[in-house]
């Protein structure tokens, strides 16, 4: 560090120590290395014996060369056209306007040198007058005090501000390619800059402290992470904040280290004269009481009168400051102190009492603490509100007061946070319940006058941005100056930064002042709005929200993070430990600027098949060759009351065909233009299907009313049906009844042909002609395409023959249909539609799993398919509560699946699936 490079600032006796040090290492390194091999003869082991040492060449150190991998030197040069500048562009032109021996304008063009100082630098500009050549010492910046930069002062200031120390700044200049500042000279400024904080922060102090301030609050913080027994911070600092004001009245640090002092201690010598940074010698733990006493005695020598203190129930800050000070002061405690302890015991009572859910402690804490509120200076009240509470939730409102009970008024009313709307049951809890709150009626005069330390803990995280817990300031005074910032911040606000530039005799200059402005303002319109109603409901929500999601996750995903993880997922169930429980599919949301559809391309359609989509009858008592027949070769339908082994009481197969169908038929019309094939299904046409299309499958051929009829395979009739639509852009599929039955027999046949992708960047959307007319024409006796056709434009046709549908739908639609709004209400787009496919293929394979809930009675057949449909199956459900109990099954069905949950918020069904998973 520092400029000792090329001998530029090095004096004599820099050499002479310099010389020294290189002399010193080789002769200790020398002598190590003679030693060396006499100590390995009386070693008891050989991995004592060390290779020979490498003696370091400290002068690219000293002279601050740096070699790259390549062997580029780095070492920073003079020439100014390398790296950026911070440079103040007033002071430069100013110093350019004349030479000063010859009065003639300079140029930065003739810069032959620069010196620089931190951020701060001097250009050497040779004057171009020939008979003058005066090199000219042009400077970038202001400067103060015997030429020190007013450019590092304020670098320095910024540094406390931000939290930040010379690594961070250097790291900060180096990356903009400025060059780097010594750590000399930053520690100079830290202190100059320092100095005046301090001084603005007992200012602010002097302007807050007042005889009104008869109760304040305390509370200290460490610099060093840690809990319970492991306080063992080597500094601290502690705030004693004004309960009306608002702000420090007085404030304190500890630190048991001394830079200066260790550096000494560790070479043997004795300490130079410094002002030393030592002022505490016991644990950190004795920190808080320790400055809490100095504080109170130090506000009531200067007239403070401070009678009450309100802390935290940590410390015995209290009972010190009654045997040091004043024996009749008064402690009042913190209410989130207070608070935090009982929602605490009540989660441990959650393992002893099963019905004391999440959702009942949740709703306990909230009769507490308005009990609390409504209490506020009357503990008589308090100690009644307490005896209610634990009978309260339990129905019993005898010792409630109207005051904030509603069920007095009237015992009819829900309990809107408890189970089912009612009243718990469980006597056991009721009396660990009365036996917990016992404790706190003792208390009663405490909580009756609760305080508040809030503003404290604002305080100290003010403190934590400007001196981090990971980098250590305590052993110097920087420590002390950055807690000095906070409460110049405290008290003042942002503006704070400008009082010590005007302090320390600098300009705060246009763009310090805006910013110092802008953040105070940005602070008060922040502390307005959260203390607002609204605001705090929505941070409830919000944290509610982040909660639900959390717990949500680690049931779908599984142990993740946990202790002693490695260990525990080496036995026989880690597989089931990490497998995930599939996510929700959010649907498709529909863009309220839906296309026009009157500009677009109209495809008519329509396809026939092997079945109709309603369940069928197969075989009363099919053999179990027949039934593994079934299931190899009809796909993955909904099977109801069936079972694959065979036996005398086989209950009969039903099978529904509809959405798996095979496609027998498939038709299209694009203006005049058609297409029209006949498919070979692989599987047999169902009697109802046959019956009614006149289509029969025999011996590999397809028959029309007992006519052999030319049919292609599945694959090539979509890739024609593809390539008819290729011929034109912006499709739409206009069809009847489609969304319910032509659509996803389509798209099971694109998906097993490996379609569907050229299928879907072929059109825009579909539009479903029974919902269309049903919506244009109301009150129609039937809406079936035939009827229709016969009403409104006395057509009769062949029905159920797809080239037939489609020309008539062609008529029906073109004719009857005008009014292109109805058509744009009842328009899906494709997403949606394939949305509804993969919903429905996922519930067709998730369904049986839940064949005995549906057996039992625990669900209808209706919430069934809502599970399988969102992506859950039996096991994904004995997963969940294996995780979670209850909880974990409510977390999965009460997950947001778009504005819906994804199965269910249904506490009966939740209960009645949890009560079925804990009996298997």
């Amino acid at each position: 560090m520092g400029k000792l490079r090329n001998n530029g600032f090095r004096t004599s006796k820099q050499v002479r120590k310099l010389v020294s040090i290189r002399e010193g290492q080789r002769k200790r390194y020398f002598e190590e290395d003679q030693d060396l091999a006499l100590k390995s003869l009386h070693t008891d082991h050989s991995y004592d014996v060390t290779s020979k040492k490498i003696v370091p060449d400290i002068s690219n150190i000293v002279h601050e060369e740096v070699l790259d991998n390549d062997g580029n030197n780095l070492t920073p040069t003079d020439d100014w056209r390398i790296g950026r500048r911070v440079v103040e562009l007033g002071v430069i032109a100013d110093h350019l306007q004349q030479c000063k021996h010859c009065g003639l304008p300079l140029s930065l063009h003739n810069i032959i040198d620069i010196k620089t100082y931190g951020l701060g630098s001097v250009l050497k500009v040779l004057c171009t007058n020939k008979s003058c050549g005066n090199i000219n010492a042009i400077p970038t910046g202001k400067q103060h005090d015997h030429k020190i930069w007013d450019v590092n002062t304020k670098l320095a200031l910024a540094a406390i501000d931000l939290g930040l120390g010379e690594h961070q700044i250097n790291g900060l200049l180096s990356i903009l390619n400025i060059p780097t500042v010594s750590h000399c000279m930053i520690d100079s400024r830290i202190r100059e800059v320092g100095d005046v904080i301090e001084s603005v922060a007992d200012q602010s102090m002097e302007e807050s402290d007042g005889n009104d301030n008869v109760t304040v609050s305390v509370d200290a913080a460490w610099q060093r992470r840690g809990s319970g027994r492991s306080y063992d911070s080597l500094t601290g600092h502690c705030s004693m904040i004004g309960s009306k004001t608002g702000k420090v009245i007085n404030y304190k640090w500890r630190s048991k280290a001394c830079r200066i002092c260790q550096r000494a201690e560790t070479s043997g010598n004795i300490p130079r004269v410094h002002k030393c940074n030592k002022n505490f010698t016991g644990s950190a733990k004795a920190m808080e009481p320790d400055m809490v006493v100095d504080m109170v005695k130090e506000s009531r020598s200067k007239g403070a009168n401070i009678t009450a203190i309100i802390g935290d129930e940590d410390t015995t800050t209290i009972a010190r400051l009654r045997a040091k000070v004043d024996p009749t002061i008064v402690k009042l405690s913190d209410s989130n102190h207070m608070k935090k302890p009982i929602r605490n015991r009540l989660y441990e009572l959650k393992n002893k009492h099963s019905t004391l859910s999440p959702k009942v402690i949740s709703y306990i804490m909230k009769c507490f603490n308005y009990l609390i509120a409504q209490g506020k200076g009357q503990p008589k009240k308090i100690e009644e509100n307490l005896h209610a509470l634990s009978k309260h939730p339990f129905g019993d409102h005898s010792s409630c007061s109207t005051d904030w009970c509603r069920f007095i008024a009237d015992p009819s009313i829900k309990y809107k946070s408890l189970p089912y709307g009612k009243p718990l049951q469980d006597k056991a809890l009721q009396e660990s319940l009365t036996t917990l709150f016992q404790k706190y009626i003792l208390n009663s005069e405490k909580l009756a006058n609760l305080g508040s330390t809030q503003s404290n803990e604002s305080f100290n995280k003010s403190v934590a941005a400007k001196a981090p817990k990971n980098r250590f300031y305590g052993g110097s005074r920087s420590l002390a100056y950055r807690v000095a910032a906070a409460v110049a911040q405290k008290n003042t606000g942002h503006r704070y930064t400008v009082d010590v530039n005007v302090s320390s005799g600098l300009s705060p200059g246009l763009y310090t002042r805006k910013l110092a402005t802008l953040r105070d303002i940005q602070a008060r319109k922040r502390k307005a709005v959260a203390i607002t109603t609204e605001a705090k409901l929505r941070r409830i929500a919000l944290k509610a929200s982040r909660n639900q999601s959390s717990s949500t996750f680690e049931v779908r995903e599984g142990v993740c993070y946990q202790s002693n993880t490695m260990i525990d997922t080496a036995t026989e169930d880690s597989d089931e430990k990490i497998l995930e429980i599939p996510a929700p599919k959010n649907k498709p949301v529909e863009n309220d600027s839906k296309p026009d559809i009157s500009t677009m391309t109209h495809i008519y359609f329509d396809i026939e098949a092997t079945g109709l989509g309603k369940k069928e009858l197969i075989e009363t008592k099919p053999s179990l060759k027949k039934r593994q027949y079934l299931i190899l070769h009809l796909g993955p339908f909904c099977i109801e009351n069936f079972t694959i082994f065979y036996s005398k009481n086989t209950p009969p197969l039903v099978v529904q065909h509809g959405r798996t169908s095979h496609i027998t038929q498939i038709s299209a019309r694009r203006g005049l233009e058609t297409f029209s094939k006949y498919i070979l299904p692989a599987r047999e046409i169902t009697p109802k299907a046959a019956e009614v299309t006149g289509l029969t499958f025999q011996n590999g051929s397809l028959y029309l009313l007992d006519k052999i009829v030319p049919a292609v395979g599945v694959k090539e009739g979509l890739t024609g049906f593809i390539s008819f639509l290729e011929k034109s852009t912006n499709n739409v599929i206009f069809g009847h009844n489609i969304y319910n039955y032509d659509c996803p027999v389509l798209y099971n046949a694109l998906d097993n042909c490996s379609l569907l992708d050229d299928f879907q960047s072929k059109i825009v959307g579909f539009v479903d002609t029974l919902k269309l007319f049903k919506l244009s024409f109301p009150n129609l006796g039937s809406y079936s395409q035939c009827k229709l056709c016969d009403t409104l434009i006395n057509l009769s046709y062949d029905a159920h023959n797809a080239e037939d549908d489609v020309n008539a739908l062609f008529r029906l639609v073109n004719e009857k249909i005008d009014n292109f709004t109805d058509v744009q209400k009842v328009f899906q787009s494709e997403l949606s539609v394939f949305y509804n496919y993969v919903s429905l293929k996922q519930m067709n394979k998730n369904v049986p799993s839940l064949k005995q809930m549906l057996d039992d009675k625990v669900v209808t057949k209706r919430t069934a398919n809502c599970i399988a449909r969102s992506g859950l199956n039996l096991s994904h459900l004995r997963l969940a509560y294996s995780r979670n109990g209850r909880t974990g099954i409510k977390d999965i069905f009460s997950e947001p699946c778009g504005s819906k949950a994804r199965v269910t918020k249904s506490a009966k069904i939740i209960d009645s699936v949890s009560d079925f998973l804990k009996e298997l």
